[in-house]
């Protein structure tokens, strides 16, 4: 008994998966289960099934025609004419065609999903398998030095790093804003804040245009990953809104988090944040005890 093959949209485009592009969804999990050979097979059994009706159409048009044959004087018979076919499976034919067409264009994406995620699991088993730069840049040393600012000195020592390098000096209680002016070579004002008399956090603001902000978050963070590891606390993924248009989601009131790096005696902090009319980004350096 003859079976019609499965009709669909393909099992590849409904169960195939690109490797995600989000960082919180590019877990292990997500690797192994990603692109699986087995969908693209099972579509191009089902091409080749629908191949094989168009086939199987042909023949038995063409059979159930009418023919008139010669028999030639050694034993043999030559075609004479041929009547039109007597069956039409036109239907059987054009579903063959379909089924061709449908299931051929999901293996193709299909054995695409599967190379991709295949590329993907080969990366990460390479960075498994080898000192990755993550795991040495992990082991670097805390800064201690921050443009000529260390922590615990005076407010007096401050202004004297800020003022010698022709930049404004403001101080309102146990907060400072040291910034940049016409003759100084800082393009990026500074925040420092004391406690007990003493330099406890210093914060870089970042002040960039609002269409800009999102390429030079994803650039500082490289940066900073490079230099500092990977940080114990990763940024939380832009999506929604926020993806592709961050200024404006901050502007409406969203705060995605950002990455933090943990030492026994500081954290590093970058920050989106929204000031006023304006997104910035905030580079916090910020004292801790030494502790556990």
């Amino acid at each position: 008994m003859r079976r019609w093959p499965f009709f669909g949209t393909g099992c590849s485009f409904v169960y195939s998966t690109l490797p995600p592009s989000a960082p919180d969804q590019r877990t292990l999990s997500a690797a192994k289960n990603c692109g699986r050979i087995s969908y693209p097979l099972l579509d191009t059994a089902s091409t080749v099934a629908g191949y094989t009706w168009v086939v199987y159409a042909d023949k038995a048009e063409e059979e159930s025609s009418s023919k008139t044959y010669r028999f030639n004087g050694d034993g043999t018979t030559t075609l004479e004419s041929q009547g039109p076919p007597t069956a039409d499976y036109g239907v059987v034919r054009t579903l063959g065609y379909v089924t061709m067409a449908a299931f051929g264009a999901s293996s193709l994406y299909g054995y695409y999903a599967a190379l991709r995620c295949s590329n993907w699991r080969h990366e990460i088993a390479v960075r498994n398998s080898t000192p990755a730069a993550d795991a040495v840049a992990a082991q670097a040393k805390p800064p201690k030095d921050f443009g000529g600012y260390t922590f615990d000195m005076t407010e007096a020592q401050a202004e004297q790093i800020c003022t010698a390098g022709r930049q404004g000096w403001q101080l309102e209680g146990a907060i400072a804003v040291c910034s940049p002016t016409v003759e100084s070579s800082s393009s990026q004002p500074l925040r420092l804040e004391f406690q007990s008399g003493r330099l406890r956090m210093i914060t870089v603001v970042r002040h960039m245009p609002g269409e800009q902000l999102e390429k030079d978050y994803d650039h500082l963070y490289t940066v900073m990953r490079t230099m500092y590891g990977p940080p114990q606390v990763d940024r939380a993924a832009l999506v929604g809104a926020c993806s592709g248009a961050l200024a404006e989601c901050m502007k409406k009131g969203e705060t995605p988090k950002g990455p933090v790096w943990s030492w026994p005696t500081l954290t590093i902090e970058l920050q989106p944040v929204w000031h006023g009319d304006q997104a910035v980004l905030e580079e916090r350096y910020t004292r801790r005890d030494a502790g556990p």
